[in-house]
């Protein structure tokens, strides 16, 4: 009889670890929730979005492995769109989370590439020191920066493939000339044997980190609301103009759908239904712009390539019936002369 009460003593009692009761967290689940949700808060002190331009075939994709795995291999086919690569890097004593984009160099894929500008806070400009051509669109791609990127973006000049000596195209003077030009740092990198590319992307990192610090340092003389007299009670005050077209130092997140309760809040999410969360470092500013997702983009490249595709296979059964008509006549003139002779 004791040992049934001993056990419905123990049954009662929770485990180490346990809730103390149904619906409720005991303190040992609380803790490693809070452990898990410190550590996830802690993973990186800043988030970077670097972009990574140039000619096809110039070794973009084998730049952003080479940093990203420590990895080479010769046989990656051109990149189609865009992709992406994740790299956590100790910066001054900070930890940085750089976001890599790889573009594709193809003028097909243009469209889709240039979107993804605006939300980078570094952008690396790639050339094959083996293809004089990859070097002299550099100028096109600089241009390209202007017109579609964020003021005051970090740049960067590579020259790749400098293992390949015996077949260099391009002279590492003019390639110094051309950076000197436009006030950007450069490197001449190998993404086969590594060298200088943990050099040009850390220098990078380290450039957008001391320029961040410097921004965020000295506090926003903006106004935020337009200056006059008091508005009467319930008027809307009229918003200043968005902070990431004042500062030169913007952080943007990709471009992401708007959630069911965006869409109700956010004039932003009535535009495309695509919103892209922008922090502004002087005046220490969050807001919201509606943009372009690669999906939105993707479909209207693929909807065009279908329009194509379609008007081309129209042409073709249009050239199929005519030569049919031209064989048909001129069997028909056949059989006339073989019946008049």
């Amino acid at each position: 009889m004791s040992r049934h009460r001993r056990r419905a003593g123990l049954r009662g009692k929770p485990r180490p670890g346990e809730g103390p009761g149904p619906g409720r967290a005991g303190p040992g689940v609380a803790g490693r929730a809070a452990r898990r949700a410190g550590a996830m808060a802690k993973a990186y002190d800043h988030l970077f979005k670097l972009l990574l331009i140039g000619d096809s075939g110039v070794g973009k994709t084998c730049l952003i492995i080479r940093f990203a795995e420590d990895n080479f291999t010769s046989t990656y086919i051109s990149t189609i769109g865009i992709d992406f690569k994740i790299r956590t890097v100790d910066i001054d004593g900070k930890k940085i989370k750089l976001q890599v984009w790889d573009t594709a160099g193809q003028e097909r894929f243009k469209t889709i590439t240039t979107a993804y500008y605006r939300g980078a806070v570094g952008i690396i400009l790639v050339y094959d020191i083996t293809d004089a051509k990859s070097f002299e669109n550099i100028q096109n791609w600089m241009k390209s920066i202007k017109e579609n990127a964020s003021a005051g973006v970090e740049r960067l000049l590579i020259g790749n493939k400098c293992d390949m000596e015996a077949k260099r195209k391009v002279q590492r003077d003019e390639a110094e000339k051309l950076a000197k030009e436009h006030g950007i740092r450069f490197f001449e990198t190998s993404a086969k044997s590594s060298v200088n590319v943990e050099e040009a992307f850390s220098t990078l990192a380290r450039d957008i980190l001391q320029k961040s610090s410097r921004k965020a340092a000295p506090s926003s003389n903006r106004p935020l609301l337009e200056s006059g007299p008091p508005r009467k009670a319930g008027a809307s005050p009229v918003a200043a103009t968005p902070c990431w077209r004042l500062e030169d130092f913007v952080v943007a997140q990709e471009c992401a759908r708007c959630s069911s309760f965006q869409a109700k809040t956010l004039p932003e999410c009535s535009r495309t239904g695509f919103i892209e969360k922008i922090n502004c470092a002087t005046s220490k500013r969050e807001e919201y712009k509606s943009c372009h997702s690669a999906v939105m983009e993707a479909r209207v490249f693929w909807r065009f390539v279908g329009s194509m595709m379609c008007v081309a296979a129209v042409f073709a059964v249009l050239v199929v019936w005519r030569q049919r008509v031209l064989d048909r006549k001129a069997l028909e003139k056949v059989r006339k002369q073989i019946e008049s002779i």
